[in-house]
């Protein structure tokens, strides 16, 4: 189940609401939008080892940032362990200085523990 949350760009909204929906613009590779009032970021599915890793990358270069993603899932005896690691890139000045003054952890951490509620309400 935590595989597919993270692995099916459909359900990206169930487990983070400021997504409001998902467009499939691509299968192969998976291409995806991500749509929310705040705006929209392109994805790329680098590579896949169901029901274990994932890696996903940000194709939005023209906000002056680039990021990848590379996910593991691990099965527990009692559920699930996600090995997450994100690597962001600011290409833009503005928003390198601002990144200094930004909690990236706070923000993967939002998003795991909303996965994990998620998964455990289900």
């Amino acid at each position: 189940m935590i595989y597919k949350l993270l692995a099916d760009p459909n359900e990206i909204p169930k487990y983070w609401p400021e997504v409001g929906r998902i467009e499939i613009t691509n299968q192969s590779p998976l291409r995806y939008k991500m749509v929310s009032s705040e705006g929209s970021g392109t994805m790329e599915v680098v590579s896949a080892e169901p029901p274990r890793h994932i890696v996903t990358k940000s194709l939005e270069h023209s906000m002056g940032l680039d990021g990848m993603w590379d996910t593991t899932v691990t099965a527990t005896p009692t559920g699930s362990r996600i090995d997450h690691k994100s690597v962001m890139q600011f290409h833009n000045p503005l928003l390198r200085t601002m990144a200094i003054f930004m909690d990236a952890h706070a923000e993967e951490m939002k998003t795991l523990t909303a996965i994990k509620r998620y998964a455990e309400s289900h």
